[in-house]
Formats: structure tokens, sequence, C-alpha cells
């Protein structure tokens, strides 16, 4: 029987290869919430430290024959909002509505396909982040 994968293990498989000895990569990690102290889980957590300080980007990820829309990344940034994270990443194997880009572009969010996601040079987008670029 063939391996079978979904879009959120080829991503964490990917950051593992590609952030290796840059960044610590987890996937469904649970980040306390600053309010209620309670876990929340993010599909993939990267955590890094640069000039002295601890930098964590939170990931999404969705695998749905159609395009995100704003009311997911609405969601998404309401989860987030409370969380121990200095950067939210979007990915969806369909893309994203242009209301759902306009909405996440507003929020500092950044969106990604699948296809872009696997192509994107993470070793960049950790250290820019770290220095505050992103």
């Amino acid at each position: 029987m063939p391996q079978r994968t979904n879009a959120c293990q080829r991503i964490v498989t990917l950051l593992n290869a590609t952030l290796a000895g840059h960044a610590s990569v987890t996937e469904s990690a649970m980040v306390r919430d600053k309010v209620t102290r309670e876990g929340r889980e993010v599909d993939v957590l990267i955590t890094t430290r640069a000039a002295n300080y601890n930098v964590a980007m939170g990931i999404e990820v969705v695998a749905w024959n159609r395009p995100a829309g704003t009311p997911w990344v609405k969601k998404m940034r309401a989860k987030h909002d409370n969380l121990e994270i200095d950067k939210v990443i979007l990915i969806s194997k369909s893309g994203f509505t242009k209301p759902a880009l306009a909405k996440a572009r507003f929020y500092n969010i950044e969106c990604l396909t699948l296809e872009a996601a696997c192509a994107t040079d993470w070793p960049i987008i950790a250290r820019l982040e770290s220095q505050g670029g992103i």
C-alpha cells in the first residue's frame, strides 16, 4: 500500500528539511492562550532564536477543493490573536479568494498556496521574521 500524506504533513516534512539547524518545527503544537491559559492547537509551529529574541511563526493549512475565503482568514486571525505567535502564515491547497487575500494583507497575515509554500525559501523567511522584515 502506498504511503499516504496530507498537505500539512508535506509542509512539516519540507520545513524540517529546509530549516534543520535554523529553527524548530513542531506539527500540531499546543500554544498557550495569553488570556485563558488554555492550550490551542496550531498546525505547524516554527520557533527560532535570532538577535537574542525568540521568534514564533504559526502556520495553518487547509486542503479544501475550493479557495479559502474571508471567514477562514478571520477565524485564523482570531485564533492567533491571543497566542504567543509573531507571524501567522496561512496555506491553502486551492489558493484564496480575492477578498480573503485583502483581509489577510490588512492583518499582516501571509497567504500561500501549497505549491508556493513548497517553493518558499523558509530559512530566509525565518531570518526576515526574526529581523522584523516581514
